[in-house]
């Protein structure tokens, strides 16, 4: 059973390494214009990101391995993606996209290992991821077409839409953990704390 969803998540590792090839390796393995056939790819892989998850729940069999190396695969994914909307779409909106991506999956990793919280990555980061994929791949599919330029300009309109999204997402994560006291104090800081706000409340006059 073990093995079912993390097929799945194999499977769309090398459908990213097959696209990654075509569009390096311009035009290897393509029956068609390579980006528009690497859109296709990766418009299949990334469906496949819902499935694994989806049977690992479905089937009882979700584990911490699992879930790293759907991760793993997911930035593998993301990385493609970068760049080849890196190639095609204005790029001081990508630059911007890629600081905010970095801090969201900074602090959101970081909230997850010390809270172990099931919120990350959060609403606004995954609808985020979304509109991103769509973005790059409405670019992508148009890509050679008499469309192609106004794809891009949809894209890059896309784009900048995730990017409020990712900053919603950042903003989310940093008042969380600034709540958790996460930020500048350890375990001892926050003990001595808690022992001074007792005290203080001990204190008071009734």
């Amino acid at each position: 059973m073990l093995a079912i969803p993390s097929s799945f998540t194999l499977l769309r590792l090398l459908l990213v390494g097959w696209a990654a090839a075509i569009l390096i390796i311009h035009g290897m393995w393509s029956p068609i214009h390579p980006v528009r056939f690497a859109a296709a790819i990766l418009i299949l892989a990334a469906l496949t990101d819902a499935i694994d998850g989806y049977l690992a729940r479905k089937l009882r069999v979700p584990t911490t391995l699992g879930g790293y190396f759907d991760h793993l695969v997911d930035l593998s994914l993301t990385g493609v993606l970068l760049y080849q909307g890196y190639m095609m779409l204005n790029q001081d909106i990508m630059k911007i996209y890629i600081l905010f991506q970095v801090l969201t999956m900074t602090i959101g990793f970081y909230q997850f290992q010390v809270k172990n919280d099931t919120c990350w990555p959060n609403l606004y980061g995954k609808v985020s991821y979304v509109i991103f994929i769509f973005g790059i791949c409405v670019a992508m599919v148009l890509a050679g077409t008499a469309q192609e330029e106004a794809a891009v300009k949809s894209a890059n309109v896309i784009l900048v839409m995730s990017i409020m999204l990712r900053i919603l997402a950042f903003l989310s994560y940093w008042k969380y953990l600034e709540q958790h006291d996460f930020f500048w104090r350890g375990e001892a800081d926050q003990k001595m704390a808690k022992e001074k706000q007792k005290k203080e409340e001990e204190q008071r006059p009734v």
